[in-house]
């Protein structure tokens, strides 16, 4: 039986067991020390309750997963609550000017060491984003009005016309100020402790002083959840929908097209850049699809006179007796300390240096290299290709 949920706006839309596990699986995960599974026997026991329903109301629904996590556990309950309460508050307060849309006079800015570039307001928007991403609020619209707020009163304070030109750090206070202006107190306060924390690397001079830095693909981030959106796909409800209505194939169809595009632009840039660039990895966790990226890669390239030579990583194990191994107990070969870190690096600084090395063989079977090793060198219309869960 299919259970529609209404929203404060009057919206009707089906309910998603999984958004609830979801949700709940963020709280415990905050908490810690919940078994696996908790979150799904928390969510069957919702969908126990609520099963001769054909309707309720969004707050309905979230009443009775409080009340059954307080009784099950107080703890993430607390923290349920709060993640609730945040985006609710979100939705109801923040209240956007009329006419907040930049006027596109603001062009450039000077950057702290004095120089001046141009301005891009999605660098703004990908800042936002992050900081409201911290604390669990994953909104693109929230996140584009509130660079559009930002942008007006900075152009408000320095019109075209008097020739001024804003400095980072003073955008940087407006965005403080239009989010505590807002009461997005959260994400005020994540985007003021990296600001610290970026100018206290400045100020040091050594980025090693400093806890590692954040290798999180924000921009990246960005860019599919913004495509995402522009496709209303960016829920599992919404994914759904497309289903029901016959749509996904048409989705499938866009998807793939913007693949084949960023294919082609990562073709294009190599070969901007092709006397420079020796080494291209491609990266990615299994399944990903790092097998046909690689083959439609290295066909852009080779139309152009360009070939990738794979260097095979999985040669580079260490044997097993001096394998590390998991939790469980097994050889973990996913980890990159298995990996012969040391000869990789050296081996990748001769290729690039011209020089020829001879890469080992790893037999599976025997868990240890063999005595038998293969010549392996660059030649000068070739680039090195690394395909490997390990490349990042």
């Amino acid at each position: 039986m299919t259970i529609q949920i209404v929203h404060e706006d009057g919206t009707k839309l089906n309910l998603e067991p999984i958004q609830i596990q979801s949700d709940i699986q963020k709280a415990a995960e905050s908490v810690g020390s919940y078994p696996l599974e908790f979150p799904k026997q928390i969510t069957d026991k919702v969908l126990a309750e609520i099963s001769t329903k054909p309707s309720l109301s969004m707050s309905e629904l979230e009443e009775i997963i409080e009340l059954l996590l307080m009784r099950e556990a107080p703890k993430v309950a607390k923290i349920y609550i709060l993640q609730r309460h945040t985006l609710r508050t979100i939705a109801k307060k923040v209240q956007f000017r009329d006419n907040q849309q930049p006027g596109s006079t603001l062009q450039q800015i000077v950057k702290r060491n004095g120089s001046v570039v141009s301005f891009d307001q999605q660098k703004i928007t990908i800042a936002i984003h992050k900081a409201a991403g911290s604390v669990g609020i994953h909104d693109k619209a929230l996140c584009e009005q509130l660079s559009n707020e930002i942008v007006w009163y900075i152009e408000q304070g320095y019109p075209k016309d008097k020739g001024q030109i804003p400095t980072v750090e003073e955008i940087q206070d407006v965005v403080e100020e239009v989010l505590i202006k807002h009461d997005l107190a959260a994400i005020a306060k994540a985007y003021i402790l990296y600001r610290d924390y970026r100018a206290r690397i400045r100020q040091s001079g050594k980025r090693n002083a400093l806890s590692a830095p954040d290798f999180t693909p924000y921009k990246k981030i960005w860019e599919i959840l913004s495509w995402n959106t522009d496709h209303e796909c960016e829920t599992v409800e919404k994914l759904n929908q497309h289903i029901r209505t016959g749509t996904i194939g048409n989705l499938i169809q866009e998807a793939d097209a913007c693949y084949h595009e960023q294919v082609a632009g990562a073709a294009a840039a190599i070969l901007e850049q092709k006397d420079q660039i020796r080494l291209v990895i491609i990266a990615g966790p299994s399944s990903s699809g790092k097998t046909t990226t690689t083959i439609k890669l290295a066909e852009h390239l080779r139309n152009q006179g360009i070939k990738l030579i794979a260097l095979n990583i999985d040669n580079y194990f260490f044997n097993l007796e001096c394998h590390p191994k998991d939790e469980f107990g097994d050889y973990d070969f996913e980890t990159p300390e298995a990996l012969d870190l040391a000869l990789i690096n050296q081996h990748l600084q001769d290729l690039i240096q011209g020089k020829a090395v001879q890469v080992p063989r790893y037999d599976f079977k025997l868990g240890k290299r063999v005595a038998e090793t293969d010549r392996f060198q660059l030649e000068p219309n070739q680039i090195i290709l690394i395909d490997t869960l390990h490349g990042l």
